[in-house]
């Protein structure tokens, strides 16, 4: 029965556009036009990690995936033994609570004597569907494929968020909340040893709500020891999105911002967020219409003097204790992080670098 569900979801050429193998209801998907150059490039990045970060080198992060999905999706070498095609187009995304992710097949048989092999280790955890030349793998929770609709190519937010994209191995796209002044996210993703660079594109949810105000942010010098910074000519969109973000953490103290000019400083992790004068901001003729920047090495000097015991002091500190055991490791693998944004009409495009330290 599953399979007669997916049957949409499979029958097309293996190397056809991603986007046509996932359901247009998906949570959020990541699309990769030639499976082989995606393998390439996550790998790249992920020996970088490795010897700073050994549980996201590639052979624990391959081990965990052949797990879940029956297959070292890093491996290229188990790849084309398994009967994937490295030349195809390839899809992982959410589906109401499962993961699941589509591969091209250039031998049938072989994937499938692969892949029920895996199945038979666990029947009631792992789960595939083969029909023709492609594959469709995950949990037990694929039955919920029943309630796709159409694909995400004939998705029009998808249209708004892609138009225009490049090249890249690697696609990211997610719709988001009704509620959302921003309807869906799309990125390019290149992933490679030097870290992550992403172009991609918000598209507003309406025209009366639009992202920025002008073309260009304010300028303003902030302090010299600011964690991080935030310099944007807000629309009433753009206004709403970042109240929300920061109504949904308590680290920070920050009253609603309006839109218009704005300019914000974090100088420390408890509460010591600085919002620039109207006086002091200066009119830019250049530069994007939001520039962000994140310090992750001042970012480890604010944490460094917290201990465990400091977590008993109250919830600020306790979240500040429990982000420095869990985020330490990574913030010392990357260098400082810059987001910057571009007004699109009501939309804005954006470039997000995150580069890893020498």
């Amino acid at each position: 029965m599953i399979a007669a569900i997916a049957v949409a979801l499979l029958s097309i050429p293996a190397a056809a556009s991603p986007a046509q193998q996932v359901p247009a209801n998906a949570d959020g998907a990541l699309l990769a036009p030639k499976l082989g150059a995606a393998v390439r490039d996550l790998r790249a990045i992920l020996l970088s990690l490795g010897p700073r970060l050994p549980g996201l080198a590639p052979t624990p992060v391959g081990h965990d995936l052949a797990q879940r999905f029956g297959a070292d999706l890093l491996d290229d070498a188990e790849l084309s033994a398994a009967g994937i095609d490295l030349d195809g187009a390839a899809a992982a995304y959410g589906f109401e609570g499962a993961v699941i992710v589509t591969l091209p097949l250039d031998n049938p048989k072989a994937a499938a004597a692969h892949w029920s092999a895996w199945k038979r280790v666990d029947p009631k955890k792992h789960f595939f569907v083969i029909v023709k030349n492609r594959l469709l793998v995950g949990g037990n929770k694929m039955a919920s494929l029943r309630s796709a609709t159409t694909t995400l190519e004939k998705d029009r937010r998808y249209h708004a968020a892609s138009a225009g994209a490049g090249d890249a191995s690697l696609f990211f796209f997610a719709p988001t909340a009704r509620s959302s002044p921003v309807s869906a996210i799309f990125a390019a993703l290149h992933p490679s040893e030097h870290g992550l660079h992403a172009e991609g594109r918000f598209v507003a949810a309406n025209t009366r709500e639009p992202l920025f105000a002008n073309a260009q942010a304010p300028s303003w010098k902030p302090p010299a020891q600011s964690l991080a910074t935030l310099q944007a000519a807000l629309g009433v969109g753009g206004a709403r999105i970042l109240n929300q973000l920061l109504a949904r953490q308590f680290l920070f103290d920050v009253p609603p911002l309006k839109g218009g000019d704005v300019a914000l400083s974090v100088g420390g992790l408890r509460g010591k967020v600085v919002q620039a004068p109207a006086a002091d901001l200066k009119t830019s003729d250049t530069g994007p219409a939001l520039s962000l920047r994140l310090d992750p090495a001042k970012v480890l000097g604010a944490l460094d003097p917290l201990s465990p015991l400091d977590a008993f002091r109250d919830d600020r500190a306790a979240a500040l204790v429990a982000f420095k055991l869990a985020a330490s490791p990574l913030l010392r693998a990357m260098g400082p992080i810059t987001l910057t944004s571009e007004r699109d009409a009501a939309n804005a495009t954006f470039v997000l670098d995150i580069p890893l330290a020498p």
